[in-house]
């Protein structure tokens, strides 16, 4: 540490154990105004830098310490920071909050503040991002006005310095710890504050937050994800995750992490319950994701075909939640982050065991190209399939479905592979049993990804002992091994409109004569239009030679004219409405 000798103005570095000293709080002014510490000459006073506003911050500094205070020693940020080392900028970064705790008195010197009171709340000091620790860290503040006149200690403006940052008291006189606040509520103290580099919101904050880290200016955006991932790492502190985008569509998804403080910005989790900090839920970060060990809920109301991870805080207006929505094998992204969820309640989901104390992973950040096709990757499944006789038995990987909402998730980054096993409502013979394969092909860039489907009979798939092996090599392996198969079917479909989810519906082949057991074949249904037909790859010709077969259709249950919504709501579903395939079709 580097201090000033309120004397002579010279700098001694102190390598432990500084002596008692005072410490400056101030915001920068225009480039150029502030002396640096390469222009800390022996001759200071009568360098041409004495002209300077910043070299009368540092003389009145030391004049206070050294006269009110009977201090040495004082510190400065713009002169006892040699910032051309990035080394020594990143160490004295790390090291700000603890200086300011050790002072023995800091002077924070309000430049807009004048002989009017109402000034006070509209000083651009509080405004700034590393006020922030500025104003919690010290021992003893006091404020001095643009005339460097003492205006009162933090204590004297306690209720107005309040009312203006929303710290408590308690906080601001140091009878309540930083740890024990959530971690929400002081993201919130620092969600209107901004800085002039956009790596400092986040680096500001370390002190706060009692979290090191390396200084990686230029990283833009990413220093704040890495300060949520150290902060993650110390704390279980689950209002973490309690942020709102107030820009964001309504419709979409994000990662869990929050971009920036300013994200905080509503009041609700920053008046959650000091007492309300002790957490129950596992969570870490991971290369996939952030990784929880907990239970998923549905809402009380309306889902919109998501889930509900509680945040195990609670408010006077309810518990705390935000929504997930699944999007691959365990993994689901945020969804609706525009707004949280405040519940008298919340419920643990029954209809899908696994998603009670199940390990999944939430996506930490979300790419514009992938929020854009999360809904071009699911498949839904009408909820009474079972009609034709064949009921769903098992899905691998079973993490990419929801027996919840009848979805299969192909995730968003990579290429999927999974099957969907059925079985014939009564008899279990390998003759009533067949193979869904689901292959979603990433393409090379500038192609169209899409959906193969493959329908294998279950005696020419020894499925169980096969898919994990397969499945690990890759798609190659994938592909040559289902063309082995008795493929019944094969279709391929490009994307459809990205709001609208596709839907599988099945189809029975009756048994007539000599014709094979009754079969299942697919039809994809893509919902582009406001209405449900049958997909062009049912060549009418094929219709005519086998009338014996029986096809069915997707409807609404109440308008079928009403596009298809995206909802958990059962009676809203659609059903299978046998269709007459006769001449003229």
């Amino acid at each position: 540490m580097r201090l000033i000798n309120t004397e002579t103005l010279e700098l001694k570095q102190f390598s432990a154990n500084p002596p008692p000293y005072a410490i400056l709080s101030h915001t920068w002014g225009p480039d150029g105004s502030e002396v640096l510490f390469e222009e800390m000459t022996h001759d200071l006073r009568s360098s041409p830098v004495a002209a300077r506003p910043g070299y009368r911050k540092i003389v009145m500094t030391c004049n206070i310490a050294r006269d009110v205070y009977d201090l040495s020693w004082a510190w400065v940020d713009t002169c006892c920071i040699d910032k051309r080392s990035s080394a020594e900028l990143s160490e004295a970064i790390n090291s700000m909050f603890r200086w300011y705790q050790e002072a023995i008195v800091c002077f924070a010197v309000i430049e807009d503040l004048d002989k009017d009171p109402n000034s006070f709340p509209k000083a651009r000091w509080f405004t700034r991002g590393w006020t922030l620790q500025e104003l919690i860290a010290p021992k003893k503040l006091m404020f001095y006005d643009k005339w460097w006149e003492c205006r009162g200690s933090r204590t004297e403006w306690g209720e107005e310095i309040e009312e203006i940052t929303g710290i408590s008291l308690d906080v601001l006189e140091g009878r309540l710890a930083l740890n024990d606040i959530p971690v929400a509520t002081r993201m919130h103290w620092a969600s209107s504050r901004v800085t002039t580099r956009e790596e400092d919101i986040a680096y500001c904050l370390m002190g706060i937050f009692d979290i090191n880290m390396a200084m990686l200016y230029g990283e833009g955006p990413k220093a704040f994800i890495r300060l949520q991932e150290e902060i993650i790492k110390q704390t279980p502190d689950l209002s973490i995750f309690g942020w709102i985008d107030s820009t964001a569509h309504e419709s979409m998804h994000t990662g869990i992490l929050a971009s920036s403080p300013s994200y905080f910005q509503d009041r609700t989790m920053a008046l959650l319950p000091i007492d309300d900090v002790s957490q129950t839920t596992e969570f870490s970060d991971t290369n996939r994701g952030i990784r929880f060990k907990s239970s998923l809920h549905e809402p009380p109301t309306d889902s919109l075909g998501c889930l509900v991870l509680p945040l195990d805080h609670q408010t006077r207006s309810g518990y705390c939640a935000i929504y997930l929505r699944r999007v691959g094998p365990n993994t689901y992204v945020r969804a609706h982050p525009s707004r949280n969820m405040l519940a008298s309640r919340v419920r643990a989901v029954k209809s899908d065991s696994e998603l009670r104390n199940n390990t999944f992973h939430v996506s930490k950040k979300l790419l514009p190209s992938h929020e854009h096709i999360i809904d071009t990757r699911r498949i839904h499944f009408p909820a009474n399939s079972d009609a034709i006789g064949y009921q769903l038995f098992g899905i691998e990987p079973p993490g990419a479905w929801s027996s919840m909402f009848n979805c299969l998730y192909a995730g968003y980054s990579s290429s999927f592979r999974g099957y969907l096993h059925f079985r014939k409502t009564e008899g279990n013979t390998n003759e009533n049993q067949v193979i869904l394969l689901c292959d979603y092909m990433k393409r090379h860039e500038g192609e169209t990804s899409a959906w193969v489907f493959k329908l294998v009979p279950y005696s020419a798939f020894d499925i169980k002992e096969r898919f994990a092996r397969y499945y690990l090599r890759g798609g190659g392996m994938w592909i040559k091994f289902a063309q082995k198969c008795s493929v019944a079917m094969m279709v391929s479909l490009r994307h459809s409109n990205a709001h609208r989810p596709r839907l599988i519906s099945l189809v029975r082949k009756k048994r007539s004569g000599m014709q094979p057991p009754d079969e299942i074949a697919v039809d994809l249904e893509i919902t582009i239009v406001p209405h449900f037909t049958l997909n062009n790859h049912v060549n009418p010709a094929t219709i005519k030679k086998n009338p014996d077969w029986e096809f069915y259709r997707l409807i609404e249950p109440e308008d079928d004219k009403k596009p298809l919504s995206d909802t958990s709501d059962s009676e809203a579903l659609p059903y299978l409405e046998k269709l007459n395939m006769g001449e003229g079709t």
